[in-house]
């Protein structure tokens, strides 16, 4: 038996001798299997997927996590970059309604404003020429009437003299008729003299409060298209009311924002001169703002108004905004045959700034669809691989067709089942480990 046992050994002796020598003259040098390392252990070959066999080890020290290959109703987008703009239906421009010089100016850019809150004030010499004839004519037509109301006044007076005078003759003639010394002819006469006074002195009466009327209506003729005529120019009301009630020229003209919002741009100083219809402020409200990007004409089909879009940015790589599209170009661009559209995104804290370049994906419908982790996915050359999970610390490298991608998830077309457990975390290891068994075996 032991003659037996000794020739076994020194045949299984002569043929690892021999298997030795054999790759020695091949390979130059003596080739030694890769050791049971963390990274891996074997590969093997299955048909057109391949075997990586990690250890308990290995696996915990790569921090494998798994992701089950599930059916799901995903949205189907078209992505595109675009730039954040302002939202011009939501921003005024503040300009100025005279020519003058810059008076004071009360804001500074980024301060949030309300409406009707005075932005500057420009001193005009036209607003003060114009109320300065405003005055004039109201000095004037006061004037008139103060002389129209001295005359009326002197008549009445000279008719109460009279009325008096009246008075005491119709008394004294009718004791002169009690008495019998007077004719009832006499005192028929002084009768008709009191009678007649009191009806003048009553219709100068009535004269005089109808020419106070007729003045105060020349006091509005006056007055009322001045108003008017301030009111374009940027003077309120009731400016023109304590200019009148004071006498007192105030050739500065208020200008005040016209709604609440940010004030983006102050473009005045004091002391500057500045033309009418010039651009003082910009006010906005920037709660909301636009997106405009350019998709592919292979994706214009799909693309419609109001359609729901997901906007982010690099700024907030842990945001996601929401809007809907709410322009899209007739034409497309001759040169990048491209279309424009444009979105408007609600814009919480007002983190997005115009001129920021932002990515919109606009949802254009949804379906169900096949889909795994996207850090599942690695690269094999030109093939795209994920490792399918089996038992005992195996893994399937398989070659799978991908659609579309959509947030962290993509749409697996072939290659996997539903069902199948995927690595998703620590897929690159496995890789690594696949291509240096790869060269491994080469060798």
């Amino acid at each position: 038996m032991n003659r037996k046992r000794l020739a076994l050994i020194a045949l299984a002796l002569g043929i690892v001798a021999a298997f030795v020598y054999y790759n020695y003259m091949k390979h130059g040098k003596f080739h030694v299997a890769p050791s049971a390392h963390a990274t891996a252990a074997l590969h093997e070959s299955m048909g057109d997927c391949q075997l990586v066999s990690m250890s308990p080890k290995a696996i915990q020290l790569a921090k494998i996590t798994y992701t089950c290959a599930k059916e799901k109703i995903v949205p189907v987008t078209v992505e595109a970059t675009g730039e954040v703009s302002q939202n011009l239906n939501t921003v005024v421009k503040v300009n100025s309604l005279v020519s003058g010089s810059v008076d004071s100016v009360l804001v500074n850019v980024g301060e949030e404003v309300q409406k009707g809150r005075m932005l500057a004030k420009i001193r005009s010499q036209d607003v003060e020429q114009i109320e300065s004839d405003m005055l004039q004519q109201r000095a004037q037509v006061k004037a008139d009437l103060s002389q129209a109301l001295l005359d009326i006044d002197s008549q009445i007076e000279s008719l109460n003299a009279q009325l008096k005078l009246s008075n005491s003759s119709y008394e004294r003639a009718k004791i002169l008729f009690d008495e019998k010394i007077a004719s009832r002819a006499e005192i028929e006469s002084s009768k008709t003299n009191l009678e007649k006074n009191n009806i003048d002195i009553a219709t100068q009466k009535q004269k005089r409060t109808n020419l106070v009327r007729i003045f105060e209506e020349k006091l509005d003729l006056v007055t009322e298209p001045v108003k008017q005529k301030l009111a374009l120019l940027g003077v309120s009301a009731k400016q023109v009311d304590r200019i009148i009630a004071t006498r007192r020229i105030e050739p500065v003209v208020e200008i005040v924002a016209p709604m609440r919002g940010l004030l983006s741009q102050r473009l005045c100083n004091p002391g500057e001169l500045v033309q009418a219809g010039q651009n003082l402020f910009t006010v906005g409200n920037y709660k909301t703002v636009w997106l405009s990007a350019q998709i592919h004409e292979k994706d214009i089909h799909r693309v419609k108004l109001k359609q729901p879009i997901l906007l982010t940015c690099e700024s907030y790589p842990d945001k996601t905004f929401s809007g809907h599209l709410n322009y899209i170009a007739e034409s497309v661009d001759k040169d990048t045959r491209t279309l424009l559209v444009r979105a408007e995104a609600v814009n919480p804290f007002l983190l997005l700034k115009p001129q920021m370049f932002a990515n919109m994906k606009i949802i254009v419908s949804d379906r169900k669809m096949l889909v795994i982790d996207r850090a599942a996915i690695q690269d094999a050359g030109a093939e795209k691989v994920v490792y399918v999970a089996l038992a005992d610390g195996r893994f399937r490298e398989t070659p799978v067709s991908l659609g579309t991608q959509c947030a962290d998830h993509v749409e697996v077309v072939s290659g996997i089942n539903e069902g199948d457990e995927i690595v998703s975390n620590g897929s690159f290891d496995l890789r690594a480990a696949s291509m240096k068994n790869y060269e491994n075996g080469k060798e």
